[in-house]
């Protein structure tokens, strides 16, 4: 994570099907598939995800996701962008007005920019000193790359509102927590301490 410029690069790999129910999460999530497939339902809307392909799942939308392995393994990583620098990088680029956010819709393939996120993804899991910014760099570069290509005309600049959703890393944490302890074990309190946020707030 790259706290101050609201970025951060998650890196997944399943041998199993994995299934996150339907949330609403307060940031952008721009998912990128290696191997196998995901399939993604945001606002009763669903695709599928195949390797070498994009998409982008928006803040505040009712987003779940299943992740299936084709020949034993489904792969990909999820690029986290928080809104107030999505907001600026859209308006940077002219695709939305001053202080608008915009829904990214469908889908694309970028077979090269997915293969350059996947390079990272294994320098990144060397664990370097300077992997800060590394990642800060390359993921600025992304973000614009994968905005050179989305088609105009599925980029939808609207007011975006701010939330107090559970940010996409801590729900992950909480949806792992919940699969390893059993029903009687289960405590909201040990669930906030395992993800990092206060109880009660």
């Amino acid at each position: 994570m790259v706290p101050e410029r609201e970025l951060g690069l998650q890196h997944f790999r399943y041998g199993a099907a994995h299934f996150f129910p339907e949330r609403r999460l307060p940031e952008y999530a721009i998912v990128c598939c290696f191997s196998g497939r995901i399939d993604v339902l945001e606002n009763h809307a669903q695709s599928s995800l195949l390797p070498g392909e994009i998409l982008v799942g928006n803040p505040g939308a009712l987003r779940g996701s299943q992740y299936l392995p084709v020949n034993g393994l489904c792969e990909g990583a999820t690029v986290v962008v928080g809104l107030k620098e999505m907001q600026r990088l859209l308006e940077e680029l002219r695709l939305a007005g001053w202080g608008e956010g915009a829904l990214i819709l469908g889908k694309i393939a970028a077979p090269q920019i997915v293969s350059q996120l996947q390079k990272v993804v294994g320098v990144a899991n060397l664990g370097r000193f300077g992997m800060q910014s590394y990642l800060e760099g390359f993921l600025s570069q992304f973000l614009v790359e994968v905005l050179w290509q989305w088609p105009g005309a599925a980029i939808v600049p609207r007011q975006m509102a701010g939330t107090q959703l559970l940010s996409r890393r801590h729900f992950v944490h909480a949806v792992e927590y919940m699969n390893r302890c059993g029903k009687h074990e289960f405590a909201v309190e040990t669930l906030c301490e395992e993800i990092g946020i206060i109880y009660g707030r």
